[in-house]
């Protein structure tokens, strides 16, 4: 392209801050002014990517000195003719105007080339010419097509370049006009062309096209390559360690122009550098760059952006990202027990640590990564400080754990995705012996579950031995333990300092905080307790062995300064005031089953092996499938199947027996078992079949295919009490649109009728889709003539007998019902009265036997699984 032609030559441009590897420096301190005079790079080899803006004529017209008051601006021609002979007759001279805008071009943009064309259809005269092109002067107003003439054209100044005047494209370098315009040092009017030897007696006549020649791409027109200052994206800082990182943004845009790249960071806190920016790369757009980075502060946050660099200058510098150096490697980690419901954690910080990210496990595994376990504190993990103490532990268990570093600064504070992993793990076990002979299970605040009149302060400070609980009026005072677990309890121990304590105490334990396991009798478990006065010694009382997790301690026949309460730590004796001897934990009973929505007759498991017994062993599994609180199977294994047979939801639970004979029973899980519902299609019923939909809440016939799985061109129609036909609703499956028109509602009690090509089977909730004791309607009318088919979908068998007794509903009585069964085996039909039992030829329905009905009137009949 023409443009290339200017780039072979060296340009001396004046900047203050742009570099290129190939520039030739020279500092030349002149009037306080720095001057870096560059050779740029051989244009023709810049960026293939340069922006490209082509502009024709906005405006152009031409003059002639003979017509002095004629306007040219609406011709489809641009005349230029030097001839001025002796006479007026021969006063010829012609030349033209032309404009175009430049004005979608960036201010900020770098101009490689800009090429003013027009087409030259006509020359005469012989000898060779020039065409010269001058700026208008910015001192004009631009000027009109319209009123221009040679009177009153506008006068031009700066020249811009020369052509040879003859036929075909005609290409001048208006480069310096572009730039000049796009950065306001001139302002656009336009260009003047003429010929070289005006004023001449030659006849030299050229014609050229005008912007109203009718063929677009033969106007005149500007070319102008050009490019911007590129866009830059920040993206997160990579391969974070406590000394290094890797800074990476990507090119958004590169401007048209080749781009390198450069970055700058700081501390959180501290400006950025003033040093030189070295730009390196040769990039273009989406092109990622990074550079790694060293000699990083340990725990410290770090900002950073970069910045690109191409021919048009620099960009803007990228949005400011940060990221946090890891701190240095914790030391002396150690984990000590501190009672038996304590562990306390200690360690030293490494530079830059300002505390630790820990999490624990009850299994001692080699080696794991932030997440993969418990975060000590329930929370987010960390923990400031060098210290942490780990409380309301499960006695007889071992715990580890392990920690990561963690920094924080001015402002921000690290996640997990600042941890680092590495530090040290270290493991403790509680200080009980592995077959749990029982001991004293020391009570303190973090047991206390609630007390009378909210005055738990008191009694939490108590219960440690830093303070007194008192109460000294007339009523009765309480307060609740929690274990943790569920424990058989042999005693209980306490001890009491005041001037006159109360006369009776009761005590009571339960496995759930309310008591409401029995009567206040059944969870008691030692009462009338009177020997806890005046004394700073234990005093146990038996509590017979009961099962629990808490404990309520009830102090009664208090009287107002004669008879009162006072535990804890009166003056300077300090002391706990409460103990528990656990003889014996109870099982921790876990279990899950593999489907929660099973169809029924289909076997579901149970598998309670992740139970376990601290102090033993489980040695039994006790099932209870229905819940009602009898045991349905007893096993040693931890897992076993069971099937329901009738739908419904039920809630069964495990209790597990222990070595020691103490049972503890699971949560209920929550088992929906799913009816089945079938649709069929064969020589008896041709493909028709009925129900009555017996849920709640309605459905629409499409819902209502696709659950029951119909295929194209199967048909739903819906029962018109109204009429007594079937024509009103009616929905073709595949073919209706799902909501439209002819989509209908399916409200409880219903009458469907399906128009299937094959076998269907589905399976709904009890609750949700089916009703579970009315689980189909047999209807008599015209259409059907009292026939009505089901198919049996229980994977047990029953006889004709019990299903026969099974039907009920509103007019008609089971034994007024007769029906045949259809054996898939056998290819045969066998038919059931229950007015003539003794001709039947049926002897048992099995699982998915059709079953034909022949109701004698029309009514709602069903048939009543809780019968069964």
């Amino acid at each position: 392209m023409k443009k290339h032609e200017t780039r072979n030559k060296p340009l001396i441009k004046l900047t203050s801050h742009r570099f290129f590897s190939f520039t030739i420096v020279c500092m030349l301190f002149i009037a306080s002014f720095t001057v870096v005079i560059m050779v740029l790079p051989d244009q023709a080899t810049a960026a293939a990517a340069e922006k490209q803006y082509v502009s024709y004529a906005a405006r152009d017209t031409y003059t002639s000195e003979y017509y002095p008051d004629n306007e040219y601006g609406y011709e489809e021609v641009l005349i230029v003719d030097p001839r001025h002979g002796a006479l007026p007759s021969s006063h010829q001279i012609n030349h033209f105007f032309v404009y175009m805008s430049v004005s979608s071009i960036p201010s900020n943009a770098y101009i490689y080339s800009a090429d003013l064309s027009l087409y030259c259809w006509y020359k005469s005269g012989s000898g060779t010419h020039y065409h010269y092109c001058y700026r208008v002067s910015s001192s004009q107003s631009l000027f009109s097509e319209a009123t221009t003439n040679w009177n009153n054209e506008p006068s031009y100044d700066t020249f811009e370049d020369s052509v040879t005047a003859g036929t075909g494209w005609k290409t001048w370098d208006v480069k310096d006009s572009v730039e000049a315009y796009i950065t306001g040092s001139d302002i656009n009017r336009g260009w003047f062309i003429k010929d070289s030897a005006e004023p001449d007696l030659a006849n030299y006549v050229v014609k050229y096209h005008s912007d109203e020649y009718g063929t677009q791409s033969l106007r005149p027109k500007l070319e102008v390559a050009y490019c911007v200052p590129a866009d830059v994206q920040t993206n997160a800082a990579t391969s974070v360690t406590s000394t290094s990182a890797t800074l990476n943004g990507v090119v958004v845009d590169d401007g048209g122009d080749e781009c390198s790249y450069a970055f700058r960071h700081r501390l959180y806190g501290d400006a950025y550098g003033t040093g030189k920016i070295v730009y390196t790369g040769t990039l273009e757009t989406n092109d990622p760059f990074s550079k790694p980075i060293g000699s990083l502060d340990e725990g410290r946050r770090y900002c950073f952006q970069p910045i690109l660099n191409n021919d048009a200058g620099l960009s803007d510098w990228g949005t400011e990202l940060s990221f946090l150096t890891a701190p240095g490697a914790m030391t002396e980690f150690t984990a000590t027990p501190s009672g038996v419901r304590q562990i306390d954690l200690s360690w030293t910080n490494g530079a830059g640590g300002d505390g630790a990210y820990i999490e624990y496990s009850l299994t001692d595994d080699a080696s794991w990564n932030p997440g993969d376990h418990t975060k000590v504190d329930g929370g987010d993990g960390l923990v400031a400080g060098t210290s942490y103490s780990h409380t309301s532990l499960d006695v007889n268990e071992s715990y580890y754990y392990k920690a990561w570093p963690y920094a924080s600064d001015e402002t921000w504070t690290s996640d997990g995705t600042d941890i680092k992993p590495y530090g040290t793990e270290t493991s403790v076990i509680n200080d009980q012996t592995e077959d749990f002979p029982g001991q004293w299970f020391v009570v303190g605040s973090s047991n206390l579950h609630s007390c009378c009149e909210g005055e738990s302060p008191d009694l939490e400070a108590a219960l440690d031995g830093t303070n007194v609980w008192s109460h000294n009026v007339d009523e009765t005072h309480w307060f609740i333990i929690d274990l943790g677990t569920n424990y058989t309890i042999g005693s209980v121990r306490g001890r009491s300092f005041s001037a006159s304590d109360p006369t009776k105490v009761n005590i009571y334990v339960s496995r759930n905080s309310t008591f409401s396991e029995g009567t206040a009798e059944e969870d008691r478990a030692a009462s009338d307790i009177s020997t806890w006065q005046d004394t700073a010694d234990w005093v146990t009382v038996d509590s017979t062995d009961k099962d629990g997790r808490y404990i309520k301690v009830e102090i009664t026949d208090t009287e107002h300064e004669s008879n009162y309460i006072m535990w804890g730590k009166p003056l300077d004796m300090g002391f706990n005031i409460f103990d528990v001897f656990v003889s014996n934990c109870l099982p921790e009973m876990k279990w899950s089953s593999n489907t929660s929505t099973p169809d029924s007759g289909s076997p579901i498991s149970f598998d309670a092996s992740e139970s376990f017994d601290k102090g033993g062993s489980i040695t039994s599994y006790k099932w209870d499938f229905d819940n009602d609180g009898y045991t349905d199977q007893t096993t040693a294994d931890p897992t076993t199947t069971f099937s329901y047979n009738i739908s419904g939801v039920y809630y069964p639970t495990v209790t597990g027996v222990d070595n020691a004979s103490s049972e503890n029973e699971s949560q209920a899980l929550a088992v929906t078992v799913k009816q089945k519902i079938s649709v069929v299609n064969n020589s008896k019923n041709d493909g028709i079949n009925y129900m009555t939909w017996g849920a709640t809440a309605s459905i629409l016939a499409s819902e209502l295919a696709s659950d029951l799985g119909l295929d194209t061109g199967d048909i739903i129609r819906k029962f018109d009490p109204g009429t007594g036909d079937w024509s009103t609703w009616l929905y073709m499956v595949g073919i209706d649109e799902p909501g439209g028109e002819r989509d209908f509602t399916v409200n409880r009690w219903d009458h469907v009728q399906i128009h299937t090509n094959s076998d269907h089977m589905h399976s709904f909730t009890p609750d949700g889709e089916v009703n579970t004791s009315h689980n189909t309607t047999m209807i008599f009318d015209d259409i059907n003539e009292g026939y009505n088919y089901i198919t049996w979908s229980n994977d047990f068998a029953i006889s004709p007998e019990n299903f026969a007794a099974s039907l009920g509903g509103s007019g008609v009585a089971g034994e007024n019902v007769e029906f045949y069964v259809y054996k898939p085996a056998t290819d045969t039909w066998l038919n059931y009265n229950p007015k003539y039992p003794d001709f039947a030829t049926l002897t048992s329905i099995a699982p998915y036997d059709v079953i034909c009905f022949r109701a004698p009137e029309h009514a709602n009949i069903y048939y009543d699984t809780d019968d069964w």
